[in-house]
């Protein structure tokens, strides 16, 4: 009977030592599948938010471009005329007043050497060396077309700054190229950082890939251990070259290159490469370019979970059949259902309801925890960055991208009630003279208060203003009657005028600057429906109408159906 009986409890022990193995399997591939399933949507999710990123730095880069290019075109000239490059740091001046941001200047001969500089760590630098083919691609493309090239944002190894390079034939044995250290892309650089800083699920890498070959870190920066740029280079080239390698197999963006590796801890490693959006048609044909990330996840959840599992599986053969049931009863109670819920969340895009957790779960709660952080702010980030494209920063009012679809929406609002409206172009007169008495911040004080005082006079949810750009505002008033619109603006006129000469300081210099607003009125019945582009020249062709009839003055165009 004891025999029996100690066989009995043999075979029930080892029915239970293969049930606790089964059920350990089964519930650790379940796991391993969620935490898959978890990467797969985080991966979806980063590539999603940074896709919008890149997608707004690549309208910013087309705004700029323009810019860029006339600031080139103006060195180009002055360094001609003055037939020398000694004056580089006085030309340097000049652009950069007229940029309102730094700009570095370099002369480059035909050995492609920077022999005349603005900037002296790259004084001597040789871009025939192999770390530089891009450059030296540049450069062979611009001496083919005979155009400026301006190319994408890089971080300089230096100063540590972004930086937009632009570059054309100077002439027969140089070339000019110009370094535009834009505030607008060091912000957006330093927000995409912050950004991949804050991500505790994944770590993320960010690249730039030009001509097919060359891949240059958009998040990485090389150890400054030394002042020597080439060196520089080659490090950032030694670290990225197994990337590039693997970013070789990424031919489209809907499908990321996997690798999956095992640390020695005996941690798996999955590491997506991934081609992202950004660059348009033209920019990708011609320079060979994308926009590139790795995303590493690693499985050190999963790993620890495997640890607790294999020493509760020890301990339930020890306990036989109370062990095994012990066993069943921890992992639904204590893992599975707290699993459960954190996993809908995540699911459902939603944040984790902590105190649901069981008060056990201690790893899920970090999970829970982490997500719901990153959760609050990947919608912080998106808000913030939606407001950052729409605001003007200095004066809080909406900027010109924002105004053209704020247009687009109310001209169809009102043609259904056949409502007359008014775009009007504001434009303050002698602002560059008030500027150069007073300085730059009195003038941006000058255009925060002209906002402020539209804003108490057009109070309605139809009311819209906007900062063009420099000492241009813009508003857009809707169910107007023509016949009193110049008069509400010559009330606005008037009392802005009082308001700047009662709060500017009278000296004899300043008695005979006339600083006052000119106003131009472009009037039209909805059922016209001018587009933006349509509407804004006539608006503007009555502003340019007012300034040349002496400023201070309101010219209004009427078109009715």
């Amino acid at each position: 009977m004891a025999k029996k009986l100690l066989q009995l409890l043999l075979i029930i022990l080892t029915a239970s030592s293969v049930l606790s193995y089964i059920s350990f399997n089964f519930i650790l591939s379940d796991i391993e599948k969620n935490e898959q399933a978890s990467q797969q949507y985080l991966l979806n999710d980063i590539r999603t938010q940074i896709n919008l990123s890149f997608n707004l730095l690549d309208k910013l880069l087309a705004q700029k471009k323009r810019d860029y290019l006339q600031l080139h075109q103006l060195a180009r000239t002055l360094i001609l005329d003055a037939n020398s490059i000694s004056k580089l740091q006085a030309i340097q001046k000049i652009l950069e007043k007229k940029a309102d941001f730094p700009v570095e200047l370099y002369i480059i001969n035909a050995d492609l050497k920077i022999t005349e500089t603005t900037f002296p760590p790259d004084l001597g630098l040789d871009f025939s060396a192999s770390p530089f083919r891009d450059v030296k691609n540049y450069l062979k493309k611009v001496r083919q077309t005979g155009q400026i090239a301006v190319g994408q944002p890089n971080i300089e190894f230096i100063s540590k700054k972004v930086k937009i390079y632009s570059m054309s034939v100077l002439d027969d044995n140089r070339y000019l190229e110009l370094g535009f250290i834009d505030p607008d892309f060091n912000e957006y650089f330093k927000s995409l950082n912050d950004y991949i800083s804050s991500r505790e699920d994944a770590k993320i890498s960010m690249f730039i890939e030009f001509w097919d070959k060359i891949l240059i870190p958009m998040t990485f920066i090389p150890e400054k251990n030394t002042k020597n740029k080439i060196t520089l280079a080659k490090q950032s080239a030694l670290k990225t070259k197994s990337d590039q390698l693997a970013f070789n197999n990424v031919t489209s963006n809907d499908i990321p290159y996997q690798i999956h590796t095992t640390d020695a801890q005996g941690k798996k490693i999955s590491s997506y490469y991934i081609q992202l959006e950004g660059f348009s048609g033209a920019f990708i044909k011609e320079y060979s370019t994308r926009y590139l990330a790795k995303i590493v996840f690693d499985e050190k959840k999963v790993l620890l979970i495997k640890e607790q599992f294999k020493r509760f599986l020890l301990f339930s053969l020890v306990l036989s059949i109370s062990g095994i049931l012990i066993f069943a009863l921890y992992i639904r109670h204590w893992l599975i259902k707290p699993l459960n819920l954190v996993l809908s969340a995540i699911q459902n895009k939603s944040p984790v309801n902590i105190p649901q957790l069981l008060s056990g779960s201690h790893e899920l709660k970090k999970i829970a925890l982490t997500y719901n952080e990153t959760l609050d702010h990947l919608n912080k980030s998106i808000l913030e960055l939606e407001r950052q494209s729409t605001t003007d920063p200095l004066t809080g009012l909406d900027n010109r991208r924002k105004f053209a679809q704020l247009y687009e929406q109310e001209i169809s609002r009102a043609r259904r009630n056949h409502l007359f409206l008014a775009l009007i172009m504001i434009d303050v007169d002698n602002f560059k003279e008030h500027n150069d008495l007073y300085g730059h911040h009195q003038g941006d004080q000058l255009l925060i208060d002209l906002a402020r005082q539209m804003e108490k006079r057009f109070l309605r949810p139809s009311d819209h203003l906007c900062r063009m750009g420099g000492d241009e505002f813009s508003a857009l008033l809707i169910d107007i009657d023509p016949s009193t619109i110049v008069s509400v603006f010559e009330s606005l006129q008037q009392a802005w005028t009082l308001e700047y000469h009662n709060n500017i300081p009278r000296t004899i210099d300043t008695n005979d600057l006339k600083v006052s607003v000119s106003i131009g009125i472009y009037v039209f019945n909805s059922t016209l429906s001018p587009s933006w582009e349509s509407a804004y020249q006539r608006a503007d062709a009555a502003l340019y109408k007012a300034k040349n009839r002496g400023r201070n003055l309101i010219e209004m165009i009427e078109d009715s159906a």
